[in-house]
C-alpha cells in the first residue's frame, strides 16, 4: 500500500520581509554603483608630499631626518683603532685651530702664522693619518673640531641675541677672550652661514635645520683636507651629501638662481632616486617669472605627466598664491 505525499505548498512571504530583501538589494546595486561611477576618494599624502603642496612653486624647507643621518653615518663610515696615532692626531688638530686663527685679524706684536705653510703641513699630516684611519674613518678623526665649533658657535650667536655683541663685530672679529672656542674650531665661519642666510642679524637660526646642515658642512670641509687624493663624494655618506646638495639647490635666498640651475646639474649623480628632478626643474624654471608664465610651467609639467595627482594640488595652491599676491 502506497501512502500520497501530500503536495508541499510554501507559506506566503511576510510582507515586510519582502520589502526588506527589495531594499538590501537596492544598497547592494547602489553601492557598486557610486564604487564606479562616483567621486573618488579624497587623496591621502604623506608629510612630504603636503609640505610640497603647501610651498607650491617655491621649494618646502629644507628637512634632515636626524634618524636617517645616523644610520647614513654607521653605515659609511669606519670606526678605526686610533690609539697608535694619539699624537699624530692632536698635531693634526692644533695646526688646524692655528690654521683657522689666521683668518681672524692679529692682534699680536709677533708676525702671523703663515695660512700657506699651515695648510701644506695639514695635507701632510693628513696623508700619514689617513694610512691608519682609512678614507672612511678619517671623519672620526675631526669630530672634536666638528662638536667644539658647534658649541663655540652657539656661545657666539646667543651673545648676539642676548646684545653683548653686535653681529657685525661677531661676523669680523669676536673678542679672543670671550669665544676662543669659536676662533679655534669654527674660523671665521660666521660671515659665510650670514651670506647664505642661515643666521639672521639678530643672531638666530633662520631654519629650524641649520645646526644639522652646518656639521655637514664642517664635514665637507674636513674632507677638503684630503680632496686631493679622495674626493668629497667618496669621503662622506650618500645622505650627508644629498642634504648638502639640496640645499645648494633649493635654498632661495643663499645662491642666485643661475648657480642653484647648475648645483643642479651637478647633484644628479647624488641625489636619491626618489628626489623628484622634474619638480626641482620646474621650480627653478619658475622662480624667475611672473605668476602667470610661473604657472604656465606648471602647466607644462602635467600636461607631460597628467597621471601626477601632485603636480596638480602644487599647481592649485601656486594658483591660489598667485591670486592673493595680485593687487
Amino acid at each position: 500500500m502506497t501512502t500520497k505525499v501530500p503536495d508541499y505548498e510554501p507559506e506566503p512571504m511576510a510582507p515586510g520581509l519582502i520589502v526588506g530583501c527589495v531594499l538590501a538589494g537596492a544598497f547592494i546595486a547602489g553601492v557598486m554603483a557610486w564604487s564606479q561611477w562616483g567621486p573618488a576618494a579624497e587623496q591621502q599624502w604623506d608629510d612630504s608630499e603636503e609640505a610640497h603642496i603647501q610651498s607650491g612653486l617655491e621649494f618646502p624647507p629644507l628637512d634632515i631626518d636626524k634618524r636617517q643621518l645616523e644610520n647614513a653615518r654607521q653605515a659609511h663610515y669606519d670606526d678605526p683603532d686610533l690609539h697608535l696615532i694619539e699624537d699624530e692626531i692632536d698635531t693634526l688638530l692644533s695646526i688646524f685651530r692655528q690654521a683657522n686663527l689666521t683668518q681672524f685679524p692679529s692682534h699680536s706684536p709677533e708676525s702671523p702664522d703663515d695660512a700657506g705653510e699651515l695648510e701644506q703641513r695639514l695635507t701632510f699630516l693628513a696623508d700619514d693619518i689617513i694610512l691608519v684611519s682609512g678614507v672612511r674613518g678619517f671623519q672620526l678623526v675631526g669630530e672634536p673640531i666638528f662638536d667644539q665649533c658647534l658649541r663655540g658657535l652657539d656661545e657666539l650667536l646667543r651673545a648676539v641675541q642676548n646684545g653683548d655683541i653686535p653681529i657685525s663685530q661677531a661676523i669680523e672679529d669676536p673678542p679672543a677672550r670671550h669665544f676662543s672656542a669659536y676662533r679655534e674650531n669654527c674660523g671665521n665661519f660666521l660671515p659665510f652661514l650670514y651670506e647664505r642666510n642661515l643666521v639672521s642679524t639678530d643672531g638666530e637660526w633662520t631654519q629650524p635645520a641649520a645646526p644639522k646642515l652646518i656639521d655637514i658642512l664642517q664635514r665637507y670641509r674636513w674632507a677638503d683636507l684630503i680632496r686631493s687624493r679622495f674626493p668629497v663624494h667618496y669621503q662622506l655618506s650618500p645622505y650627508e651629501l644629498e642634504v648638502f646638495f639640496r640645499w645648494r639647490i633649493e635654498a632661495e635666498t643663499a645662491f642666485p638662481l643661475t648657480q642653484r640651475r647648475q648645483f643642479l646639474e651637478q647633484a644628479k649623480p647624488y641625489l636619491s632616486t626618489d628626489y623628484d628632478l622634474s619638480l626641482a626643474e620646474a621650480r627653478l624654471e619658475a622662480a624667475d617669472r611672473d605668476p602667470d608664465e610661473a604657472l604656465e610651467v606648471f602647466d607644462q609639467l602635467i600636461e607631460e605627466e597628467p597621471d601626477n595627482q601632485l603636480y596638480q594640488a602644487i599647481r592649485q595652491t601656486a594658483q591660489r598664491q598667485a591670486r592673493l599676491s595680485d593687487p
